[in-house]
């Protein structure tokens, strides 16, 4: 190996020294480098479950556009109208 080659590596695995030592858990809002464990693990009993939501109000069947739920774009039912008259 020439002394270039050498200067070079050298300067490669110092940089990657430098690199992987840094400490980026500020800029990703408390997320650490991935290879860190985390010291304090969370407590599995304070998990309470998904957050359930009252029902919302019944719906007003005066106030409809005439959108079919899950249609493809065709079938346009006015207001009021009933199923769509549309026949292949």
């Amino acid at each position: 190996m020439t002394v270039l080659q050498t200067i070079l590596v050298t300067l490669v695995l110092m940089s990657l020294a430098v690199a992987s030592s840094q400490d980026y858990s500020q800029l990703f809002a408390g997320f650490g480098p991935y290879l860190r464990q985390s010291a304090v693990m969370r407590d599995p009993r304070s998990n309470r479950g998904p957050v359930l939501f009252p029902p919302g109000p019944p719906p007003n069947s005066a106030d409809t556009s005439g959108v079919i739920v899950g249609a493809s774009g065709y079938g346009f039912v006015p207001p009021n109208q009933g199923k769509s008259s549309i026949g292949f």
